[in-house]
């Protein structure tokens, strides 16, 4: 009986360790590939963000230039109203870079955020071996226990049906009559 329930408990320990060193390993793995996936992400939007100022620097330098050609072909003094204009199109460019930098600061916190909710789900979920092993220990236990009562319970029932007749000494003791081999009678 004991046996049993021993090997039941072991076995179903060592199924409930290895288990949860599976599951930790795989929970390590998806933690890896979300850090992988963030970090391709904030490149992702970092050469977006770089994408944007460039396009901006040269739109900006684009327009100055113009309105320096068309100055010059209009015969205006570069100083004065041109120059003014030249300075607001410097401010504007600033401020439209500003937007930009916020935007990217914003998608990036996001990343990062969402990483993190991430890893903290996926950490919720492992757990100690040790204490996989001892809980299936338990439950391997009571299996072994239901088993064993079980097998006894078919043992009792195949005994009962296999007991052989009343011998003489047992009818005697509930009260038959004994047949004796070597007189032929009934006593």
């Amino acid at each position: 009986m004991i046996p049993l329930m021993i090997a039941a408990a072991a076995a179903q320990g060592t199924l409930g360790y290895l288990g949860q060193q599976g599951k930790n390993a795989a929970i390590e793995r998806a933690m890896l590939s979300a850090k992988a996936a963030t970090d391709a992400r904030i490149s992702q939007i970092r050469a977006a963000t770089s994408q944007k100022r460039g396009e901006l620097f040269r739109r900006s330098r684009q327009i100055l230039g113009q309105t320096i050609v068309n100055a010059g072909a209009a015969g205006l003094s570069l100083d004065g109203s041109v120059s003014s204009l030249a300075q607001q199109i410097a401010v504007d460019a600033g401020r439209a870079d500003m937007g930009i930098l916020s935007n990217d600061q914003a998608n990036v916190a996001a990343a990062g955020s969402e990483y993190q909710a991430q890893t903290q789900s996926l950490a919720g979920q492992a757990g100690s071996p040790i204490m996989a092993a001892f809980q299936g220990g338990v439950q391997g236990l009571q299996l072994g226990l239901q088993i064993q009562g079980g097998m006894d319970a078919f043992n009792r029932l195949n005994a009962t049906r296999a007991a052989p007749a009343a011998t003489a000494t047992n009818r005697l003791q509930i009260g038959l009559p004994s047949y004796q081999a070597t007189q032929g009678n009934y006593a």
